[in-house]
């Protein structure tokens, strides 16, 4: 009992940063963070895959048949705010995993870097095309 005692008064004080780290809890968030984030592109996907211009076809254009050549007003919106959202969780998940995880680069997840890049792209793609 006294030795559980002496260790516990020779352990220095941990900041907040590093008992937030040793923590289990603070990598789950970061897993759901990054679940949610590619949960909310994918929506973004399959709302870009309604919302876009129909793209035309030399069939199309053969049988005569009508194809929209404009973006849906309210399907587009759905799909910046699926990516938004996502680009914000990821960012979000990725600046916590870069906090707690300062020390060792073990746990760095490259997916939320290519979901940033791909959101980025998302957003370029339909500034261009509009």
């Amino acid at each position: 009992m006294q030795e559980n005692a002496e260790k516990l008064q020779k352990q220095p004080p941990q900041s907040a940063l590093a008992y937030l780290c040793s923590m289990a809890c603070w990598s789950r968030v970061v897993g759901w963070l990054n679940i949610l984030g590619w949960l909310s592109f994918v929506i973004a996907l399959i709302t870009f895959h309604y919302a876009r211009p129909e793209p035309n076809t030399i069939l199309t254009h053969f049988f005569g048949i009508p194809v929209r050549d404009y973006w849906l007003i309210t399907l587009s919106d759905l799909y910046l705010i699926a990516l938004s959202f996502g680009l914000c969780l990821s960012c979000l998940s990725l600046a916590l995993n870069i906090v707690m995880y300062r020390s060792s680069r073990e746990h760095y997840w490259f997916n939320l870097v290519i979901l940033i890049f791909m959101c980025v792209a998302g957003f370029v793609y339909y500034l261009v095309s509009i």
